[in-house]
């Protein structure tokens, strides 16, 4: 087998290891980052209650009667 032809086998064998590597430790990763900033502890913690909400999306405030707020011209 030639250089090249080894070279390229070296190449498979390296990212083949490498991507089973990243399957198997990226979820334990990123449950790690989310409970280190606090993100989905409920998921995370079923049993535990917290005494804070977690944020909501804001509703559109939007007035359907008219603008109230504006000065007339």
């Amino acid at each position: 087998m030639s250089k090249a032809g080894i070279g390229k086998l070296q190449n498979l064998s390296l990212t083949v290891q490498r991507r089973w590597n990243n399957v198997l430790a990226d979820g334990t990763r990123q449950l790690i980052i989310e409970m280190f900033l606090g993100l989905r502890l409920s998921q995370h913690f079923p049993s535990v209650k917290f005494p804070f909400v977690e944020a909501t999306p804001l509703q559109d405030e939007t007035d359907t009667e008219g603008d109230h707020t504006s000065a007339a011209v």
